[in-house]
């Protein structure tokens, strides 16, 4: 999609586990799922619906936190889908740290919020900021 710029968070200074708690307080926060309830992938039987989309997923949607040190997020996709066969899913959302070009999966409508979508919910979700403190270290100076 595009890349890191003075306005974009730096997820990669989270962390693996940081950046799944933001995953999860995420999910949380806009699906409903307590943030206890995964750590790496999830199911949401009813599907999701994201803010701002026009259009939600279909259920039953998997979510899956993919945390990337170089970047690309097929691999940890790969693996997601591997330990997730057993889920018939309608629909795959991803969240993930990097800049993130489309990705298909035959059979799964796929949305992904990478590093540009994830910046713009955290820089317009105070209540997200306040759950995950470590945010604000990461965030843009201008918009702290």
């Amino acid at each position: 999609m595009g890349g890191p710029d003075a306005f974009s968070c730096k997820f990669d200074e989270l962390g693996r586990f940081q950046f799944r708690r933001l995953c999860r307080e995420l999910v949380a926060l806009e699906l409903g799922v307590k943030a206890s309830d995964w750590e790496e992938a999830l199911v949401v039987p009813g599907g999701v619906r994201l803010p701002g989309a026009e259009r939600p997923l279909a259920g039953p949607t998997l979510v899956a936190s993919l945390w990337s040190r170089a970047g690309a997020i097929r691999p940890p996709l790969e693996r997601v889908l591997r330990e997730s066969h057993h889920v018939r899913a309608g629909s795959l959302l991803v969240l993930t740290n990097a800049y993130a070009a489309e990705e298909t999966v035959p059979g799964l409508d796929v949305r992904i919020l990478d590093a540009s979508a994830l910046t713009r919910i955290v820089l317009s979700s105070p209540r997200l900021r306040l759950r995950l403190p470590s945010l604000l270290g990461i965030s843009p100076e201008a918009t702290v």
